[in-house]
């Protein structure tokens, strides 16, 4: 029980995880008010979740912003792509559902399902650019081959964003919270993944968070 509450104890380190977790959601909050950087921030939050909450390595405000400076171009391309096939399928989905025939439904849900593939997609995309250096089209690539060649964990990640969704609408307050607790969750499923397609580190090789920064670690790479 002593160890329990201790300065390195189970308890406190939850508590700082919820902490950073925190701090990442109000990051991405505030960095998707402009709406068109929403996917720049999702690839920022993916990166400084997994590096700097899970393992703990440097900060989150300073692997976050680390992470805007970096994948700023692919992140607004990736962002602003998504968001207008996002409007365009909820427009659909808004004019199937108003149409109110068995066509329409049928459309409707056919719309509906097309925005939840969309979604899984663009996690992947945004954990894909903030993680390795790679074109637009291998992106796309990739991250359309990895939701159906790992269907249970894309129907994982569907499920995790469908509750937070659920949640915000809920209560808008745990928007202070949910994106970087969903992030979190999500990492878990992706970054098995991403163990899985690319090679294991040799003995005493260093992981992509070990480094200070993700240049630091592929510069590294290259003189492997």
């Amino acid at each position: 029980m002593k160890h329990f509450f201790s300065w390195d104890g189970p308890l406190l380190r939850f508590f700082d995880k919820v902490g950073k977790v925190m701090i990442a959601s109000m990051l991405w909050l505030l960095t998707s008010i402009p709406i068109v950087t929403t996917g720049l921030a999702s690839t920022a939050l993916y990166y400084s979740v997994v590096k700097a909450i899970r393992n703990d390595r440097d900060y989150v405000l300073s692997q976050y912003y680390g992470a805007l400076r970096r994948e700023w171009k692919q992140g607004l391309l990736f962002g602003v792509l998504y968001l207008l096939a996002f409007a365009l399928l909820l427009l659909d989905v808004i004019a199937w559902h108003e149409e109110g025939t068995k066509r329409g439904m049928l459309l409707f849900l056919i719309c509906a399902a097309a925005m939840l593939l969309l979604a899984v997609s663009a996690v992947y995309v945004f954990s894909l650019i903030s993680r390795f250096e790679m074109g637009f089209r291998d992106v796309l690539k990739i991250s359309f081959f990895l939701e159906f060649r790992y269907l249970p964990s894309s129907v994982g990640i569907a499920l995790i964003l469908g509750t937070s969704v659920g949640l915000i609408f809920l209560s808008p307050y745990t928007v202070l919270f949910v994106p970087g607790a969903a992030c979190f969750l999500i990492s878990f499923l992706t970054e098995k993944i991403y163990q899985n397609i690319i090679p294991e580190p040799a003995d005493g090789q260093e992981q992509w968070y070990d480094k200070k920064n993700k240049e630091e670690y592929d510069a590294n790479q290259e003189t492997v």
